[in-house]
């Protein structure tokens, strides 16, 4: 009984049959084994077509990635536009409510004012 194992046997692959998807797709151990029958020059060609082919994929992630931000950003922004929008109009109103009550309470201290002569400052 022998204690070595066997890789399996992996085909004589040309570059031709290696499509774009394939070439991403495969994991790096896979990829060398393809690359092992093959010249160095078609090595590294095949190796410098993956990274570009990868870095255009992650080029591509990073563009889809940044417009769905943009979008969340957007959405967010018109949200707290609206919050805010909203909270300057609780503010001219509880203004209004406050100026309202002064005025009462103006009132209130010139006819106190006008009806005791003693009266004291309460403001």
């Amino acid at each position: 009984m022998s204690t070595t194992t066997e890789l399996p046997s992996v085909p004589t692959v040309t570059s031709s049959e290696l499509t774009d998807d394939r070439l991403v797709s495969l994991s790096t151990r896979d990829l060398n084994r393809h690359l092992q029958s093959m010249s160095s020059d078609e090595r590294n060609r095949l190796k410098q077509r993956r990274r570009t082919l990868k870095n255009r994929g992650y080029a591509q992630t990073c563009r889809s990635r940044r417009v769905v931000d943009h979008h969340k950003l957007q959405r967010t922004n018109e949200a707290l536009v609206a919050e805010v929008n909203e909270l300057r109009e609780r503010v001219d109103t509880l203004t209004a409510e406050r100026d309202a009550y002064r005025g009462q309470f103006e009132y209130l201290l010139r006819t106190l004012g006008t009806a005791g002569a003693g009266s004291t400052n309460l403001m």
